[in-house]
């Protein structure tokens, strides 16, 4: 089975947690499309199947925290567009965790019938 992100689903709930807060509209733009497409990254490894571990949403979404985490880097200058470097990285990792929150819970279902079968 194939997996594939409908971030429609997910981006109204993004812009209205994220997009009226101070520099939300930054967050919830080219930031959110970036955990999108790890996120998406991550699903199409499929190195997910083979971890013994991974048998609980909440170990899924820890996993993939740890994909876009280490392909982010939340202190580059470049990326906080003005933004004191502080709240930037809070609020790019917020917004890390509560998309991935989102997908892993809508697709768990998914996810978990592609587990192996000793679960």
């Amino acid at each position: 089975m194939n997996i594939l992100i409908d971030r429609e689903l997910f981006n109204k709930r993004v812009n209205h947690r994220f997009g009226r807060r101070l520099h939300g509209d930054i967050a919830t733009g080219d930031l959110a499309d970036i955990v999108y497409v790890l996120a998406q990254e991550w699903i199409d490894k499929k190195e997910w199947t083979t971890d013994p571990e991974l048998d609980t949403s909440r170990e899924c979404r820890i996993a993939m925290n740890k994909h876009i985490k280490s392909q982010i880097d939340f202190n580059d200058p470049d990326k906080s567009w003005c933004i004191k470097q502080n709240t930037w990285r809070l609020i790019s990792q917020q917004l890390t965790i509560y998309i991935v929150k989102l997908v892993v819970d809508h697709y768990w279902g998914d996810i978990f019938t592609e587990l192996p079968n000793e679960q």
